[in-house]
C-alpha cells in the first residue's frame, strides 16, 4: 500500500484471506501480463531481475522460471550461516522436465533449482496444474513449501521448470544468529510438510519418496552430528532445529488441514449473514 501511494501508476490490491498461497494465487487471477513475477517482500531486485526473466519463457513448454538469490549483506554470523544452508544456489542455467530428472530418487519432489523469493510463472499456470496450494507456506500451520509444491506439480504435469542465475534479486539476510538456527529448522518443517502431501497424494512415488526422505533424515543427521564432533563450522542448535523441524512436518500438514477446514467454514458464515462478500474475478 505504502508503494502504491508513492507509484499511482502501480494497483494495489488487498487478499484478506490469510496465507500467502492465496495472495499468490490472487495475483495470479488479477495480473493483465502473460507472465508473472515474484519476489519477496525483504528482497531487492536488480536492476535488469525482469529482462533476465522474461527471455527464459521462449520455450512454449516453461511454465516457471527461478533465479539466483544473493545476499545484500554478509556482516554477522546469522547473516553467514544463512548464507551456507539457506537458498539453494547455481551458477548455470538448468532445465527440470520429466524426461530430463536431476539425479534424485524421489523426482520430481526433490532436486530442481529455486524458490518463490525469485520466481516467474505463466499467467496460465493455474488452469494447467491448479493453483498454489492455499494450506501451505507462511500464513498458514505450515511455515513454507508453497513455492516447492508448485514447482514440483509444473514438472510431475510435463511442463519445464528452468533455473538461471541472471535473474538476480538480493535477500536481506537475518542477522540474529538464534533466529536464523530457528528459520532453518522451519524451512526443513516446511519441506516435509510438502514431502508427506507429495507422497500422500502421488502414489507412483508414494514409497520412494518414503525411502528417500528416512535415508535423507538419517544421513544428514548424522553427518551433521559429525561435523559438530569434529568442530567444523556447523553449529548444533542448527543440527538439532532442522531434525526436529523435519519431524514436525508431518504434523504441521495435519494441522494445516483442520485450519482450512476452518477458514472455510468462517468464510460461508461470513458470506450466509452478508453475501456482500462474493466476488466474481
Amino acid at each position: 500500500r505504502m508503494v502504491r501511494e508513492q507509484y499511482p501508476q502501480m494497483r494495489y490490491i488487498l487478499e484478506p484471506q490469510p496465507g500467502l498461497d492465496n495472495a499468490r494465487n490472487r495475483a495470479m487471477r488479477e495480473s493483465r501480463g502473460e507472465i508473472v513475477a515474484f519476489i519477496d517482500d525483504d528482497a531487492i531486485a536488480d536492476p535488469s531481475w525482469l529482462q533476465g526473466l522474461a527471455p527464459l519463457f521462449a520455450d512454449p513448454q516453461v511454465l516457471c522460471a527461478t533465479g539466483l538469490v544473493a545476499p545484500a549483506q554478509l556482516e554477522t554470523a546469522g547473516q553467514d550461516l544463512f548464507e551456507r544452508y539457506g537458498y539453494s544456489k547455481g551458477f548455470r542455467r538448468v532445465k527440470f522436465r520429466l524426461d530430463a530428472p536431476p539425479p534424485v530418487p524421489a523426482f520430481p519432489y526433490k532436486g530442481y533449482i529455486g524458490t518463490g523469493c525469485n520466481c516467474a510463472l505463466r499467467r496460465d499456470t493455474l488452469d494447467l496444474v491448479g493453483p498454489f496450494d492455499p494450506g501451505l507456506d507462511m500464513g498458514t500451520p505450515v511455515p513454507g513449501g508453497g513455492d516447492h509444491d508448485m514447482f514440483a506439480r509444473i514438472i510431475r504435469a510435463g511442463y519445464t521448470l528452468v533455473y538461471d542465475p541472471a535473474p538476480i534479486v538480493f535477500h536481506q539476510h537475518l542477522a540474529d544468529l538464534d533466529v536464523v538456527v530457528m528459520r532453518l529448522g522451519q524451512y526443513q518443517e516446511s519441506f516435509w510438510a510438502f514431502m508427506t502431501k507429495a507422497a500422500l497424494s502421488d502414489r507412483a512415488y508414494t514409497w520412494p519418496i518414503v525411502r528417500h526422505m528416512l535415508y535423507w533424515y538419517v544421513r544428514k543427521t548424522v553427518r551433521g552430528l559429525g561435523a559438530v564432533a569434529k568442530k567444523r563450522d556447523r553449529p548444533l542448535a542448527l543440527v538439532l532445529s532442522e531434525a526436529r523441524g523435519a519431524l514436525r512436518g508431518p504434523f504441521a500438514l495435519l494441522r494445516s488441514h483442520r485450519w482450512l477446514k476452518t477458514e472455510q467454514q468462517r468464510r460461508l458464515g461470513d458470506v450466509a449473514q452478508d453475501p456482500s462478500h462474493i466476488h466474481v474475478l
